[in-house]
C-alpha cells in the first residue's frame, strides 16, 4: 500500500498516463494498422503487478509484499542477504550503502541487459584455461551485462553519508515536491528561475545537474552536521511556512532510515526457499545510515538464529502453528530495542497501532497477513481504507466514449471494503476513527475516497460509500460454507465453487459481473463476442499450458509464439470477411472499444480476486480451498492482440451462428487441431455456456449496489479522521468555494487593456507551480 504522503505523486503520474493516452489517440487517428509499431506506448496493462508476483511464484522464486513504501526495506534485505538492489527508483542512490567492499549494492534496471551472454572472455575465465572453452562445460553458462552506481564516485563524493537524505529530499522526491524549497536554496538566481516551456531537452538536463552541483557543494561545507543547515533554509522561508515545512522535510529524511534486523525478522519467514538465505549475522555496512544506534540493545545475531532456525525446519507461511504472528514480532523488537527506526513511538494501547512501516499488518490475523505478503490481495485496492484515497490508474481506454475502465469494478471493491470494515471493527478495533482513508459524513455513515478519470481531461476524487460486512463463521452445519453463502448473497444466487472444473464457475462469475456493470442484456450474453472470445481463449490456453512432459519456461515460449499466429491468422481473416461486405478492410484498424473491454475485464479480474482471497483468510478454511478459483491471469488474457482478432473475427458473423463459429474454426485453430484437445474443448465450451447461464440469470449485484450505497448512519466519532484542510491536499481534491461573480464594467476609453506578455508568462508560472507541474 502506497503511503499517505504519496498521494500528490501518484495522482501527478495518473495525469501524465492520462497525457499519454491522449498522444496515443492521435496517433489512432492516422495509422491503419494496429501493428504499427508507432502505437507503442509507455501504459502498462493492468495486471503487470499481480502477473509479476504469479509468475515468480509460479518459478519458486522467493518474494514478499511488504505494508508501505518498501524503499527501506529492500535495502534492509539486501544487507542482511547480502545482494545487490535491482531498482530505477532514485531513492536508492541516497540510501545504498557506500562501502566499496559490501556486497550491497545498486544495478540501476535501465542499465541491466537482459540479453544472456555466454562466458567467452578471459576476464571470465580461471588461469590455465584457455578462451576458446566455457567456464561451465556440463551447462550453458551465461551473465548479463551490468552497472554498478559507485556511492563514492563523481557523483557524490564530494557529500558526507549524513547528509545525502538531505541532498535527497531539497531536490525533491515522492514526498517533496521539488519547487517547496527552491526559494530558500542557497544558490544563484539564475538556477531558481524556471526554464521556458521552449526550453530543450539537454538545457534542462544541464540545468539540473547545475543545481545539483550547488547543493551538493554547500551542503559539503557542514561536514556531518545535518541540523544547522536545515535550520537555515526554515529560516529563510515565510513565516507562516516554516512549522509545515520543517515538518515535511523532517517525514522526508525520516524515510531514508531504517534497520535491517527489525525488516528481516517480519519479511525473511514469507521467503519460502530458505536454503537461499545466508547465515544471519549481525555485521552491517559501518556506512548504514542507522549503524551507529543498532550496535547497542538487545536484539543480537542470537535472537535472529531462533528465528531462522524455526523456519529452516520445515516452516510454511501459510501454517498459523509455524510461523509467528507478525504484531508478536513487532512487540518483541520493541521490546529489545525501543530505537528501532522502523517502529517509532509505539503506542501503549491495543486498539491503536503506531504509525510505523509495519501499522497495517501488526492487527490483522495470521492467514490474511500471509495472503497479503504473497500478492494475492492486490495492496492498491487497499489505499482506499488504509491510505488517503486509492487512484485508479489510466490505461488505453476510449476516454471519449466511456467512463473509466476501473468503473465496472465498483461493486466488487465496495465489497471488500465492506469486508475489511468489518474485520477492523471486530477484531483490531479500529474501526471506526483508526483508519485512514475512512471518513464519517454529517449523517453518521462512512465513505472512502476514489480518484478515477472524469472524461477525457481530469483525474477526480469520488467518495464510495461503505458500509460494514461481515462474514458468518459461526455456523453449525459443517456442509455450510459461509464464503459460498456471502457470495451467493452479494454476486449470485446462482454460484456453485465445485472441486472439479471451479475455475469455469469462476470465469462464468468475471463475466458476469462485467456484462452486469456495463448493463449487458442477460439473454445474449451466450452469444456476445466478447464473452465467447474470452471463453474460447481462456479454454484454449488452459489445455495448451497442461501438457505434460515439458518444462514451464519452453512450453510458454512454444504457446506465445502460437497464439502470436493465431492472431495474424484471425485477423486476416476478419479482414476478408469485412472486405466482402464493405469493400474496405476496416478490421486492421484498432478497435479502441475492444482494448477499453479488455481493460474492463482485467480491473474485474484483480477485484474478484482479491475478494476471493479476503474471503478465504477471513473463513480460515485449508490453504489450498478457493472460493473464486480463478486461474492465473496468463490463462485468461495471454495475449491481448489475440483478444483483439478474435472479437473482430465473431463481430463478423451474425450473433446466433457466433457459437458455432467458436467450436468449429476459433478452438481448432487455437488447439492446432489436436483431436484430444478439441474434445475436451467442447466439453469445457458446453459446461461453461450452461454455468454462465446460471450465474448470469440469477446475479444480483444491481440489489447490491443499492444496499451498499444506501446512507446507513453510525455513532459519531468524535476522533474519526475529518475532512483534510486544503492545504494538505492536492489540488484536485479541495473544496471550491463559489464566488459570486462580478460584472466588469467597460472602460472609459471603449477598449479593454490587456495583458504584457511577461505578466502571462509570470502567470503560468504561478498557476503550474500551484497545481505541482514542471515544464
Amino acid at each position: 500500500m502506497s503511503d499517505s504522503s504519496k498521494l500528490r505523486t501518484q495522482l501527478s503520474r495518473n495525469r501524465e498516463r492520462l497525457q499519454s493516452c491522449r498522444n496515443f489517440l492521435k496517433l489512432l487517428e492516422t495509422h491503419t494498422n494496429a501493428s504499427d509499431p508507432s502505437l507503442s506506448v509507455p501504459l502498462l496493462p493492468p495486471l503487470t503487478a499481480l502477473v509479476l508476483a504469479q509468475t515468480v511464484e509460479q518459478l519458486d522464486a522467493p518474494y514478499v509484499v511488504t505494508d508501505r513504501e518498501s524503499d527501506a526495506e529492500a535495502v534492509s534485505l539486501a544487507i542482511y542477504l547480502q545482494c545487490p538492489v535491482i531498482s530505477n527508483d532514485s531513492d536508492f542512490y541516497i540510501s545504498i550503502p557506500d562501502d566499496p567492499d559490501s556486497p550491497t549494492f545498486l544495478l540501476p534496471l535501465s542499465l541491466v541487459s537482459f540479453k544472456p551472454v555466454k562466458f567467452r572472455e578471459k576476464s571470465f575465465l580461471p588461469k590455465g584455461q584457455s578462451g576458446d572453452t566455457h567456464i561451465c562445460t556440463a551447462h550453458h553458462c551465461a551473465y548479463l551485462r551490468c552497472y554498478r552506481f559507485l556511492p563514492n564516485g563523481p557523483g557524490l563524493y564530494k557529500l558526507p553519508r549524513s547528509q545525502r537524505p538531505l541532498f535527497g529530499s531539497l531536490v525533491g522526491n515522492d514526498y517533496i515536491p521539488p519547487h517547496v524549497f527552491s526559494s530558500a536554496l542557497p544558490t544563484s538566481d539564475g538556477l531558481r528561475t524556471n526554464l521556458s516551456r521552449k526550453a530543450t531537452r539537454e538545457m534542462k538536463t544541464r540545468r539540473k545537474r547545475a543545481l545539483f552541483r550547488s547543493i551538493i557543494d554547500w551542503l559539503a561545507g557542514f561536514g556531518d552536521n545535518v541540523e544547522e543547515p536545515i535550520e537555515r533554509l526554515i529560516n529563510r522561508l515565510p513565516k507562516s511556512e516554516r512549522e509545515s515545512c520543517k515538518e515535511l522535510l523532517l517525514a522526508s529524511l525520516q524515510t531514508y532510515r531504517f534497520d535491517s534486523s527489525c525488516s528481516a525478522e517480519i519479511l525473511l519467514r514469507y521467503l519460502k526457499p530458505q536454503e537461499l538465505l545466508p547465515k544471519p549475522s549481525r555485521t552491517e555496512s559501518p556506512s548504514d545510515s542507522c549503524s551507529e544506534e543498532q550496535d547497542d540493545g538487545d536484539m543480537s545475531s542470537e535472537h535472529s538464529v531462533s528465528v531462522l532456525k524455526s523456519e529452516s525446519q520445515g516452516s510454511d507461511a501459510n501454517s498459523a502453528e509455524d510461523v509467528q504472528d507478525d504484531s508478536s514480532v513487532v512487540r518483541t523488537s520493541l521490546a529489545h530495542n525501543d530505537s528501532i527506526h522502523c517502529l517509532e513511538h509505539p503506542s501503549d494501547s491495543e486498539t491503536n497501532v503506531s504509525k510505523s512501516a509495519y501499522d497495517i499488518t501488526s492487527c490483522w490475523p495470521l492467514p490474511l497477513v500471509s495472503s497479503f505478503r504473497k500478492y494475492r490481495i492486490v495492496p492498491t485496492i487497499l489505499d482506499a481504507v488504509y491510505s488517503r484515497g486509492l487512484v485508479l490508474g489510466c490505461g488505453i481506454e476510449a476516454l471519449s466514449q466511456s467512463s473509466s475502465m476501473h468503473n465496472c469494478a465498483k461493486v466488487i471493491r465496495q465489497i471488500l471494503f465492506g469486508l475489511l470494515l468489518g474485520l477492523e471493527q471486530d477484531q483490531t478495533r479500529r474501526f471506526p476513527g483508526g483508519l485512514e482513508g475512512v471518513r464519517q459524513n454529517s449523517d453518521g455513515s462512512f465513505s472512502v475516497t476514489e480518484y478515477t478519470r472524469k472524461g477525457p481531461w481530469v483525474v477526480q476524487s469520488c467518495r464510495i460509500p461503505v458500509q460494514t460486512l461481515l462474514l458468518d463463521t459461526n455456523s453449525e452445519s459443517p456442509a455450510v460454507d459461509p464464503r459460498l453463502t456471502f457470495l451467493r448473497k452479494y454476486l449470485s444466487s446462482g454460484f456453485v465453487s465445485s472441486k472439479e472444473d471451479s475455475w469455469l464457475e469462476a470465469l462464468a462469475l468475471l463475466l458476469t459481473v462485467w456484462c452486469e456493470e456495463t448493463n449487458g442484456p442477460a439473454e445474449y450474453i451466450n452469444t456476445c463476442s466478447f464473452v465467447l472470445s474470452s471463453s474460447a481463449i481462456a479454454i484454449s490456453t488452459y489445455l495448451l499450458m497442461n501438457v505434460s512432459g515439458q518444462s514451464q519456461r519452453s512450453l510458454m515460449k512454444e504457446v506465445n509464439k502460437h497464439l502470436t499466429a493465431c492472431a495474424q491468422y484471425f485477423e486476416s481473416s476478419a479482414d476478408g470477411l469485412s472486405a466482402k461486405k464493405t469493400t474496405k478492410r476496416v478490421c486492421s484498424r484498432l478497435q479502441l472499444h475492444v482494448v477499453h473491454t479488455f481493460g474492463q475485464l482485467q480491473s474485474v479480474y484483480s477485484a474478484l480476486y482479491s475478494l476471493g482471497s479476503l474471503l478465504d483468510c477471513l473463513a480460515s478454511g485449508p490453504p489450498n480451498d478457493r472460493c473464486i478459483d480463478l486461474p492465473p491471469a496468463i490463462i485468461l488474457f495471454p495475449s491481448g492482440r489475440l483478444f483483439h482478432a478474435v472479437v473482430n473475427y465473431l463481430s463478423c458473423f451474425a450473433p446466433h451462428d457466433r457459437p458455432k463459429k467458436v467450436v468449429g474454426s476459433v478452438l481448432p485453430t487455437l488447439l492446432r487441431s489436436d483431436e484430444n484437445s478439441l474434445v475436451e474443448s467442447s466439453r469445457l465450451f458446453t459446461l461453461f455456456s450452461s454455468i454462465l447461464e446460471r450465474v448470469r440469470n440469477t446475479c444480483n449485484l444491481k440489489n447490491t449496489a443499492a444496499s451498499l450505497s444506501e446512507s446507513r448512519s453510525y455513532p459519531h466519532n468524535h476522533t474519526a479522521h475529518q475532512s483534510p484542510t486544503s492545504q494538505s491536499l492536492p489540488t484536485s481534491q479541495c473544496k471550491s468555494t463559489k464566488k459570486k461573480k462580478k460584472r466588469h464594467k467597460p472602460c472609459k476609453t471603449g477598449r479593454c487593456v490587456g495583458r504584457t506578455a511577461a505578466e502571462i508568462n509570470a502567470e503560468v508560472d504561478r498557476i503550474m507551480l500551484a497545481n505541482g507541474l514542471s515544464d
